[in-house]
This record gives structure tokens, C-alpha cells and sequence, in this order.
């Protein structure tokens, strides 16, 4: 990273494989070379690269420990360039923090099962791009998208390049690597085996950078391009998701049940009750019937 080395340990940074200087630029810094150079650095030489093969000028690194420390940040880059002849001269670089974006991330309240998903836009040299997600510890564990979202499906055949979940979450990463929106839905194995449906919302971070439209003329103005910083996701398992639905359901059922099993009640008190009119009706009328027939026949 960029503040991870201070000037007055320039002298003494080596050149290693953990370092990757060597690999980066043998030429400037060979394995076992003393001295800083940052052109021998991540963040210069992508910066560089990215600045010079894209419309999009912005690069941010992917999550690194700063030396010395325990702080996790990221280095933005833009390229300095000689107004006269449009050459590439150097790099600007800003250092800053992730955690106010991974605190708010992990605060997020959730359904039971569902967890959070943050990539960077650019993964390191192993394919990780993953900052949150389940079972990664920030600055201490590193993962590719696919591995932490659906492991049980995940297999590489020969390398890092021949790998695939047959997943439907491979599109859906795929998509938002690029920057992408949306909501879908995949199936992944479960803990226990099964398959376990998943639905993802899913939407880009990104920020406006600004190019010059002319280096010799800045008067000529400045062209702006959005950058993808981060992808980040929501995933919840559908059961969770569809259980106080359920639940709604249920109750809707059981009150369907009841107003139909009131209706038959009231039917059958209805019915009885007419019954029971009709027999009433019946025991007196008959007696009054017949009285009056016994007067008529005393009149004759």
C-alpha cells in the first residue's frame, strides 16, 4: 500500500516474494534488492496499467494491512501526466480507511441464514475480492466471491482460471463484477447436504473520476467516468424469507376454516330453527282446527 512504508524505512524495504516487487518489476527490483521504489508496488504498477488501457482512469486496490498495524485500507490512484507531450509521469495516491463502509455492512439486521456480501472491483493476484462475507475476518482472511457464497459447489480443475460452482450464483457473480444491479435467486448445497434456495439483491458502488479532454489545454475542460469501487449484496435463504409469509398464510387458512365453519353453523341453526317454528306452528293450529270445527257442528 502507500503509507504502509514511511521514508525513513525507504533504505531498508527488500525486494521478496511476499513483497511481489520482484514480480512486479524485476527490472527495478530484483529478488534481494535494498531501497523503495514505488514503482516496484501494487498500487503504482495496476494504477498505471488501469490508467493507461481503460476509459476510467480511477484505481483502488483491494483491501490490504497497513505495515506495523492492525488498520485495513485501500490506496486510490490517478495517473499524473506530462501536459506537453501526454506522457505518463507518476501516480497521485490516496490512502483511506474501509471500516465505516464494513461497520455499516456488518450492522445491517438480517433474517436468520442471510449474511452480507462486499467485493472490491478489483481482485488481488490469487482472484480474492471478497471484504465481507460469512466466516471472513477483515484484513485477516481472503476469498474468493464464489468460495464464500456457495463453497460446497465451488471446484477449480486445474487452476484459479478452470473454475466453477454450475451454479446459477456463477452469472450472478459474474454480473456483478461488472458492475451490475439486480435481485435473482440460485440454489447451493446446505450444511446438511441439501439444496438450500438462496435469493441475492445486488447493486454497484461506484464513484466519478475526471480525465482532462486535452493534457496541453486544460482550458479544454475535463470528461468524467464512473468507477465501480465496490459490489455489494444482500443473500437471505428462502425459507427464512418466505416464513412469516407463511405464517400469514396459515392464519388466513385457518380463518377461511372458521367463517366456513360458522356458515354451516348458522345454516344448521337456520334450519333447526325453522323446525322448530314449524312444529310450533303446527301444535297449535291443529288444536284451534279442531275446535272450530266441533263449534260448527254444535251450531247445526
Amino acid at each position: 500500500g502507500g503509507c504502509g512504508h514511511s521514508p525513513a524505512n525507504y533504505p531498508f524495504f527488500k525486494s521478496s516474494k511476499q513483497n511481489g516487487a520482484a514480480v512486479l518489476r524485476p527490472d527495478l527490483c530484483p529478488l534481494g534488492k535494498y531501497g523503495y521504489d514505488a514503482r516496484c508496488r501494487g498500487w503504482y504498477h495496476n494504477g498505471k496499467e488501469v490508467s493507461e488501457a481503460e476509459e476510467a482512469p480511477l484505481y483502488i486496490t483491494p483491501p490490504y494491512t497497513f505495515g506495523g498495524s492492525d488498520l485495513v485500507a485501500q490506496s486510490a490512484t490517478l495517473p499524473l501526466v506530462d501536459p506537453r507531450n501526454g506522457e505518463h509521469v507518476g501516480m497521485a495516491l490516496l490512502d483511506f480507511l474501509s471500516s465505516a463502509v464494513v461497520s455499516s455492512m456488518k450492522s445491517t439486521q438480517l433474517i436468520d441464514g442471510g449474511f452480507p456480501i462486499l467485493i472490491t472491483s478489483r481482485s488481488d493476484i490469487l482472484k480474492h475480492d471478497t471484504v465481507i462475507g460469512p466466516n471472513i475476518a477483515l484484513g485477516e482472511d481472503a476469498a474468493r466471491l464464489e468460495e464464500v457464497v456457495v463453497p460446497r459447489d465451488w471446484s477449480c480443475v486445474f487452476d484459479s482460471d478452470n473454475c466453477s460452482s454450475g451454479t446459477a450464483f456463477d452469472s450472478i457473480a459474474k454480473h456483478m463484477r461488472e458492475g451490475g444491479r439486480g435481485n435473482s435467486s440460485f440454489v447451493r448445497t446446505g450444511e446438511n447436504g441439501n439444496g438450500e434456495e438462496m435469493y441475492i439483491s445486488y447493486a454497484p458502488v461506484t464513484v466519478t473520476s475526471y480525465r482532462p479532454l486535452n493534457h496541453s489545454d486544460f482550458s479544454r475542460g475535463t470528461g468524467n467516468v464512473s468507477s465501480l469501487v465496490y459490489s455489494l449484496a444482500f443473500v437471505q435463504p428462502k425459507e427464512a424469507l418466505i416464513r412469516p409469509f407463511a405464517d400469514y398464510f396459515e392464519i388466513e387458512r385457518m380463518v377461511r376454516i372458521s367463517i366456513g365453519v360458522l356458515f354451516a353453523v348458522i345454516v344448521l341453526a337456520s334450519a333447526l330453527l325453522i323446525y322448530i317454528s314449524a312444529r310450533v306452528t303446527t301444535s297449535i293450529t291443529v288444536p284451534v282446527l279442531h275446535l272450530l270445527k266441533m263449534i260448527r257442528s254444535i251450531n247445526r
